[in-house]
């Protein structure tokens, strides 16, 4: 069987990443008493992770072609937490310059675990869901 091209592994990936994020806190609230979150809450967060993931697949896309022989998957991983911890800082930045002020460690490191997970599941799925 062919493997599936890069672009199309990579596209499919973004569009499904953030729904087990949302599967997660949907539920936990559900769970601790507090029903679900209302749907406009939920698209927005979409948009919010997706554009998270967004920022991981473009360095994890970047390194793709840069070493595409290479099936590292750490390396992938690291490449998908570059984009989206340098987002997440930024946005982090911009709020404590609007809000009080100091930069906080939370966002960055969501992002890197964000991002992180993004390449880790690409190189992965590329190499046919096997640890090589």
């Amino acid at each position: 069987m062919r493997p599936v091209n890069s672009v199309v592994t990579m596209l499919v990936l973004l569009v499904l990443s953030p729904f087990p994020f949302l599967a997660f806190v949907n539920v936990s609230r559900a769970v601790a008493g507090h029903g679900f979150e209302p749907i406009i809450d939920n698209v927005v967060s979409y948009l919010l992770l997706f554009l998270i993931f967004s920022a991981a697949a473009m360095t994890t896309g970047l390194y793709h072609a840069w070493r595409p022989r290479s099936r590292n998957v750490p390396a992938y991983a690291f490449a998908g937490a570059t984009g989206s911890t340098a987002l997440m800082s930024a946005a982090d930045l911009v709020d404590s310059y609007f809000s009080t002020p100091g930069v906080g460690w939370v966002w960055p490191l969501a992002g890197f675990a964000l991002g992180f997970a993004f390449g880790g599941v690409f190189r992965t799925a590329r190499n046919g869901f096997t640890f090589r």
